[in-house]
Parts: C-alpha cells; sequence; structure tokens
C-alpha cells in the first residue's frame, strides 16, 4: 500500500514489488543504461552463489515498467557466478519508468526479493 497515492496509481516505484522469496539478492546489485546504447543495461553484483539457498546457477531476471505497464518477468540468460551483464531492454513504446532485477533458481521454483532500478 506505501507504493500507491491518493489517486491509486503507483508513486514510489522502490516500494512497489513484484519478487519474494528465499534467495539472497546479491550485496552491491547495480544497473545503469550503457552509454551509447540506452537500449541496453550494464548489471553488475557479488557473487555469492555460497550463501543460503543461492546457486552459481540461478538466473538474472528482469520486469520492466514503461507507462505504468509491465512486462512478463523476462529471463535474461545472465547467472549468479557472472557477477555481471549486459541485458537488451524489449522493445516498447512509451516512457520507461524502470526495470525490477530478481534472481531465480534453474527450476523456476525459488525466487530472491526484487530491486527497482529507475533508469
Amino acid at each position: 500500500m506505501p507504493a500507491f497515492g491518493s489517486d491509486g496509481k503507483i508513486s514510489d516505484w522502490e516500494r512497489f514489488h513484484f519478487s519474494t522469496g528465499k534467495l539472497s539478492l546479491p550485496h552491491q546489485l547495480r544497473a545503469n543504461r550503457t552509454v551509447g546504447d540506452p537500449e541496453k543495461v550494464e548489471v553488475s553484483w557479488q557473487n555469492d552463489s555460497d550463501s543460503g539457498l543461492s546457486s552459481t546457477h540461478d538466473e538474472l531476471m528482469m520486469i520492466v515498467a514503461r507507462d505504468g505497464k509491465f512486462t512478463a518477468p523476462i529471463a535474461t540468460g545472465a547467472l549468479r557466478k557472472q557477477g555481471n551483464a549486459v541485458i537488451q531492454l524489449p522493445s516498447g513504446s512509451g516512457t520507461l519508468q524502470g526495470i525490477y532485477l530478481f534472481f531465480g533458481n534453474e527450476e523456476g521454483k525459488l525466487y530472491s526479493v526484487d530491486q527497482y532500478f529507475g533508469i
């Protein structure tokens, strides 16, 4: 509820979440638009695959917010063990509010919490 304004629309994108779960979200997760190519995002994180239920093969997932509408979860192909990736934003019209990043395990049954980036 704290993510919504009095008009019922999202007013605080960082407080709005899609994912929750038992996997850890890596420390120092960062995302920035690639210089020279605004359709790509450079993502980096600390590989912490030896903690809790996390695995080296957990995959980075993304949800994109444009004009208050969201994509389905997108598998990026980047694995936790890599520590960084350059991911392509899906094509779409409208104003990009940002992206939500989180990790999912190989079986697609465990997920981490998500983190919003207003890129």
